[in-house]
């Protein structure tokens, strides 16, 4: 680079901001973060010069300094692209708390954005805030019921609460989205062993049935069915899988008549048989 370039030779700040611009095009980005940190000291505040220099710190991954420039930014832009930028950037750097009020702010503005909102729950969690993890991770499943993410973080989190209801029904349900019914079943049986409401029990029954149900394994079901019965007997959705389920029972245990072989019809020819 021309040890000209910072000279009085350009008149203005925007003709050296062009400059910079142009050793980005041409993707010689050493030489332009070399340039913009010198010129971020003659004005500290411009947006232009804090914006440039912030992306090339994202690019060599120095999140500290890339996160100092786009917060001299927030006295010009308080957008939501820009918090959301500079809170990861805090989180990459493992400056938690500063992360965790930016992504705090966005989560409390109603965000649906489901990365954003899983961003502050684990930083939440690192903040040693399990509720507010917890409060963040359920959002994410109203929003996308069968997210991974959100329901190993639960697991987790219950598990390090003692919450074992709570932990073996995250487990069952990550179990039977991914299509390990029998481990769901084992799991949803040991949520049952620690809960002690009528309706959490109905609740995890009902679950438990329509696994079973998808197991084929029809009279265990209509048994977890007639339990929830015994606790709801106006509880229609066990009713009719009963029904039904019995008439699966049926369809199962009808067997065509297996067709005669040559062998036995020249048999019965002869009057052997």
């Amino acid at each position: 680079m021309d040890n000209n370039l910072l000279s009085g030779n350009f008149s203005n700040i925007e003709a050296k901001i062009e400059i910079a611009r142009d050793l980005i095009r041409e993707q010689n980005f050493v030489q332009a973060r070399k340039f913009l940190s010198e010129l971020v000291k003659l004005s500290s505040k411009n947006p232009e010069i804090n914006y440039l220099l912030g992306q090339l710190y994202e690019i060599d991954a120095d999140y500290k300094n890339a996160a100092k420039c786009y917060a001299n930014l927030l006295a010009y832009d308080l957008s939501y692209e820009l918090k959301t930028r500079l809170s990861q950037c805090f989180l990459d750097a493992e400056e938690y708390d500063l992360a965790y009020d930016l992504f705090r702010d966005l989560y409390d503005n109603n965000t649906q954005d489901v990365s954003i909102i899983e961003q502050f729950a684990h930083t939440a969690r690192i903040m040693g805030k399990p509720g507010e993890a917890v409060a963040a991770y359920n959002k994410i499943l109203k929003l996308d019921k069968n997210n991974i993410i959100a329901l190993t973080q639960l697991a987790e989190i219950y598990y390090d609460a003692q919450d074992k209801m709570n932990h073996y029904l995250v487990k069952a349900k990550l179990n039977y989205i991914q299509n390990m019914f029998s481990s769901s079943v084992d799991c949803f049986k040991k949520a049952l062993n620690y809960s002690r409401e009528d309706d959490e029990i109905v609740s995890i029954l009902m679950n438990l049935a329509k696994v079973l149900a998808e197991s084929e394994k029809y009279e265990e079901a209509i048994d977890q069915y007639l339990f929830v019965l015994n606790l709801d007997p106006r509880n229609e959705i066990a009713q009719t899988q009963v029904e039904f389920l019995h008439d699966k029972l049926a369809e199962k245990d009808y067997e065509e008549p297996t067709s005669t072989t040559w062998f036995e019809k020249l048999f019965i020819y002869l009057n052997i048989i």
